[in-house]
């Protein structure tokens, strides 16, 4: 404050934003993004004290808004923004209820407000070079700012540079904000955050055996399918079966046709996975319509009608931008009135706006959803006989294992039986002992922290038993693996259930050539060290280790399962189980901070890390 008034002799008020992070002689408390116990030390300080920035305008993708308004964020930009108006309203409300003289939640100029369309007739196509506003050619020498050309969607203002569109174009946050600051704002209700949920639950038919059809005697997706523990059985046409045809490489054996029209007529369902331009024929045959295919990626959808194949999913489920930066399906499909439409890609890419750049993200995304792209679908659904046949142009293997709980479940959810057993599972430890790869199940919600890691979600499954395709308390236990740093990133996994106040598991073996627990052997039994370290939302981890299994020697594996909660903590530390018996149990909060959900965690027996059995071996 020295240095200011030595070289402003005119300023009467001096702050910071965010100068809260260190000590000050500043007369003022201004935050820089906040929770209510900050704001109430800040208004402790008596000062007149504000917060300059906070919320998630700028940043918040539509998984993080979905907190507000639930599936509405996932629809489109303006759904997005109806969740950051809820926010902003509740944000400046409690701001304004604890006397901030100061009340404020990001740049409104540039969130709160819509990009315009300045100097462009058509919005449905792609912005060229010459469209925008031109302001005449350069005069060399001439002094100020000598704008040539303002490009469409640069600017939120238009005071009279287009006389076609408004001064400005309000996005709902604006309301939001404005709706804060009246002086009615205390008697308002937050009309912005109310949650929707696209929930489907359909009758699931009763077991059955699955068949898979192609004509690539090597197909990936085959072996991708046993891997989720599903043993194919031969095509009979005389029982209700789950028929999975290859849409890369379908058959193209004329009595095929025969046949699998003849198990249509029997009830069985007939899902054409992934579907290409080589399966039309075929599905045209069996449908009796034609399907057209139009190229179109996308990665985010919506659901428009009911089946059970659907069974739990919601727009947060299917909204895959933040997973992979792949398309999850390539094709749209149409067909006049032949089939009923079950999902449709999203027409809002969220890749344009997702961790984007500033300056560009709130142009790009609006034009992603404006400009014309082709119209269809990528899930139809049609009766045939007296079954029904399925055409998904959505490839979920793309998310690799983050895709593999959605696949079981819409497996499940078609009535397919899970009594096979996968080909490969890698070993759980890297060289240097870091865990990178364990089978996980997720998330179980619970109420408070202690309630969270007082509870045993899996009631009691005996460890031999969790193994990829198992079910526990309704979650499925499937393959993971650790991204390239060795982080356990929950929040980019795909878990179905609760984000906030819930558990995960990850379950991996470690195998001792010595005995664990016999100490007459030789006084010197190996230990386990298992460390860990973990950032925000992060409470406790627990490690839990159940008892021996009936039967279990010296040299069998041992399972280690690792049972963490979310909660909201500051700061980063380690912590370890080091030196502790392999049957002990690790129970200790972990404070953490920043804004993703990781876990980092490394296993030894002894000096070494080890590896576990072959699965055939471990059962794991």
């Amino acid at each position: 404050m020295r240095i200011t008034r030595e070289c402003d002799h005119t300023r009467n008020w001096i702050s910071g934003d965010g100068e809260t992070q260190t000590d000050t002689d500043l007369p003022t408390v201004i935050g820089h993004y906040c929770n209510m116990p900050l704001m109430l030390e800040w208004k402790s300080k008596s000062k007149p004290w504000g917060v300059g920035e906070m919320g998630m305008c700028y940043a918040g993708t539509p998984a993080h808004v979905s907190v507000v308004n639930g599936d509405r964020a996932f629809e489109s930009q303006e759904g997005r923004m109806e969740g950051l108006a809820g926010e902003a309203f509740e944000t400046i409300s409690m701001q304004r209820g604890l006397d901030a003289c100061y009340a404020s939640i990001s740049n409104l100029a540039w969130y709160g407000v819509q990009p315009l369309e300045i100097g462009l007739d058509d919005i449905t196509r792609p912005v060229e070079a010459e469209d925008g506003i031109w302001f005449g050619p350069y005069r060399e020498g001439v002094s100020g700012v000598q704008p040539e050309r303002l490009g469409p969607y640069t600017t939120t203002f238009n005071p009279g540079y287009d006389p076609r569109l408004p001064l400005y174009r309000p996005w709902a946050l604006f309301e939001g904000v404005k709706a804060a600051f009246s002086d009615t704002y205390a008697a308002l209700p937050n009309k912005w955050a109310v949650r929707k949920h696209t929930g489907i639950s359909e009758p699931v038919p009763a077991a059955r055996d699955v068949v898979w059809i192609s004509a690539d005697p090597e197909s990936k997706a085959e072996r991708q399918f046993e891997e989720l523990s599903v043993a194919f059985r031969p095509l009979d046409t005389r029982r209700n079966q789950l028929i999975l045809l290859d849409g890369i490489r379908p058959a193209e054996d004329p009595a095929l046709v025969e046949r699998l029209r003849a198990a249509l007529g029997a009830g069985s369902t007939l899902l054409v996975w992934n579907i290409s331009p080589a399966a039309l024929p075929l599905v045209e045959k069996l449908g009796g319509h034609a399907v057209t295919l139009t190229p179109r990626n996308a990665a985010s959808y919506i659901i428009r009608g009911r089946h059970s194949l659907l069974n739990g999913q919601d727009l947060s489920t299917l909204y895959f931008n933040e997973r992979t930066k792949e398309p999850v399906s390539s094709f749209v499909m149409t067909s006049g009135d032949a089939y009923a439409t079950l999902l449709d890609p999203c027409n809002t890419d969220w890749s344009k706006w997702n961790y984007q750049e500033e300056n560009i993200k709130t142009g790009q995304v609006l034009r992603s959803e404006r400009e014309s792209k082709p119209l269809g679908r990528v899930l139809l659904r049609s009766e045939a006989g007296r079954g029904e046949l399925l055409l998904s142009a959505i490839d979920p293997f793309v998310l690799g294992n983050k895709g593999s709980a959605l696949i079981h479940e819409m497996l499940h959810n078609l009535g397919a039986r899970f009594n096979g057993r996968p080909r490969h599972i890698p070993t759980a430890l890297d060289r240097t002992g870091t865990v990178v790869h364990a089978l996980l199940s997720g998330t179980y919600a619970g109420g408070s922290m202690d309630e969270v890691m007082a509870r045993d979600y899996l009631e009691g499954t005996p460890a031999a038993d969790l193994r990829p395709g198992a079910v526990t308390s309704g979650r499925y236990w499937g393959a993971m693996d650790s991204n390239e740093e060795g982080f356990w990133n929950f929040e980019t996994m795909n878990l179905k259930g609760e984000q906030k106040d819930c558990a995960v598991y990850l379950s991996f073996w470690l195998f001792s050539p010595r005995s664990l627990v016999n100490l007459l052997l030789e006084p010197n039994m190996p230990r386990l060290d298992l460390e860990f370290a973990a950032d925000d939302k992060t409470g406790r981890i627990r490690q839990r280790q159940p008892s021996r299994q009936r039967g279990q020697t010296a040299g069998q594996p041992r399972p280690a399962a690792a049972h963490r909660r979310h909660s909201a903590r500051k700061g980063l530390e380690p912590c370890s189980a080091q030196g502790r018996p392999v049957m002990g149990r690790l129970e200790r909060p972990l404070p953490l901070h920043r804004h993703r959900s990781r876990l980092h965690a490394a296993a030894r027996i002894g000096h070494h890390a080890v590896k576990p059995r072959k699965p055939c071996e471990s059962n794991s």
